[in-house]
């Protein structure tokens, strides 16, 4: 040590983080960002291809470590929340670990009832998604349907 004063000067950064993302059948996730710090807020954007939809968006911290320093158990992959904000755009806090997001689009089925063949007869009658009448309820969803009012179909 001199004998006199010593100035130290340290120049610190904010450690990023990657942003995994592979590719998945019958759409894509992007992310607004390749690398993140911890508390950044990342954005995800779903675009499923024609003819589906996003069955599932999960994104899971990455353990970079073969082994922990103290020979500990390695720490499993944790999930971090999400936050939607419409069906396509998601967010979550960015962690302090590299993050892999994984998705899974599954066959958009069309539920919508095409053509609804319920009989003349006055009083109220019940369609379900499938198109099935009755006098009852169906358990679920139901559209009700006043025999006594007049309807008309528009395509």
């Amino acid at each position: 040590m001199p004998a006199q004063d010593v100035l130290l000067v340290a120049e610190f950064e904010l450690a990023t983080y990657a942003i995994n993302i592979p590719e998945v059948e019958n759409g894509t996730v992007t992310a607004d960002a390749t690398e993140a710090t911890m508390g950044q807020t990342v954005t995800l954007t779903v675009t499923p291809a024609d003819g589906y939809k996003l069955g599932s968006l999960t994104v899971t911290t990455v353990d970079e470590q073969e082994t922990t320093p103290t020979g500990a158990p390695r720490k499993a992959p944790e999930a971090i929340e999400l936050t939607k904000v419409d069906d396509f755009t998601y967010t979550f806090a960015m962690p302090a670990s590299a993050v892999n997001v994984n998705a899974a689009f599954v066959e958009d089925q069309n539920t919508a009832i095409t053509g609804i063949e319920a009989d003349g007869r006055q009083g109220v009658r019940y369609v379900n998604p499938m198109g099935q009448v009755s006098d009852r309820p169906f358990p679920g969803i139901n559209i009700v349907i006043d025999g006594n009012k007049t309807y008309k179909v528009v395509k």
